[in-house]
């Protein structure tokens, strides 16, 4: 929550200072995750990396389908991305993690339906999930 006021603060900012036909978007990742982490946080667990920090496939496809959506307004088509073979987005990935570690899974169909569906309620009906707080009107 308070990192997406600190964002909504950076936009406000650049905002002033650039002309209107660049003013920042925030791509609302977190609060897919975040979203993720209310309803199955078993899930959640799996968007992440060994290292808990950097996204896992899973998270990767979770944040790329939000990303997206910031980019260009719309989603892709969910039958293109919500394959049988889920492994296929990463067949020419480079290598993300030290061979000592575990692989990381690629998320199942079910999972990637799931996620796929999350990023629409976050980006397209703007859900918010139930534990954010919105800080912009708090005066931090």
């Amino acid at each position: 929550s308070l990192t997406g006021a600190g964002y909504r603060a950076y936009v406000d900012l650049l905002a002033d200072k650039l002309p209107a036909a660049q003013r920042p978007r925030i791509a609302p990742s977190g609060l897919a995750f975040l979203m993720v982490h209310e309803e199955r946080p078993y899930l959640w667990r799996k968007l992440f990396h060994c290292d808990h920090i950097h996204a896992s496939p899973a998270g990767t496809l979770l944040q790329g389908l939000v990303v997206h959506h910031t980019l260009t307004g719309r989603l892709p088509p969910r039958d293109m991305i919500v394959r049988n073979d889920m492994e296929i987005w990463w067949k020419r990935a480079r290598m993300m993690q030290h061979a000592w570690d575990p692989p990381n899974p690629f998320p199942t169909k079910a999972q990637a339906f799931y996620l796929y569906n999350v990023a629409a309620r976050i980006v397209l009906h703007r859900q918010v999930p139930k534990s954010y707080i919105d800080y912009q009107n708090v005066g931090l």
